[in-house]
């Protein structure tokens, strides 16, 4: 999910950096548990008014970084979704899944869950700009 980061610390001052570059509003909140880091980001675009909430869960152990669980949400200002990025337990042994990572989207009247590849913050950053350019207001 990091470019650069090989720490817990490296990775929340990552992820500040990160933010920064979002044409948004948005907020950093971390939350140190036992064997682990739980970051929460929420805001909003400032041309679509799409609303962003993220958890990443972030573990270090003998100097290795891993995000075992992420969870990437936009959704309009009405409150429907516009994709979520997931990568959880539960789903990697459902049907043409691939592993725990997983796109939520909708597909007519409901949302659909479909297989992707691990995320990284500059795909998220790309899908995060391109859905604020499609989902702003004309004019």
């Amino acid at each position: 999910m990091f470019s650069r980061a090989r720490t817990a610390d490296e990775a929340i001052d990552e992820l500040e950096v990160w933010l920064s570059t979002l044409p948004g509003e948005f907020s950093l909140d971390v939350y140190p548990l036992v064997d682990e880091y739980e970051v929460k980001i929420a805001g909003s675009l400032i041309s679509s008014t799409c609303r962003l909430t993220a958890t990443i869960v972030i573990t270090e152990s003998d100097d290795e970084l891993d995000v075992p669980e992420y969870r990437f949400d936009l959704r309009q200002p009405d409150g429907t979704l516009v994709w979520r990025h997931d990568c959880h337990p539960g789903h990697a042994s459902d049907p043409g899944m691939t592993g725990p990572q997983h796109l939520h989207v909708l597909r007519g009247a409901g949302e659909v869950r479909l297989p992707e590849d691990r995320q990284t913050l500059e795909l998220i950053r790309e899908a995060l700009v391109l859905a604020n350019q499609q989902l702003a207001p004309e004019g």
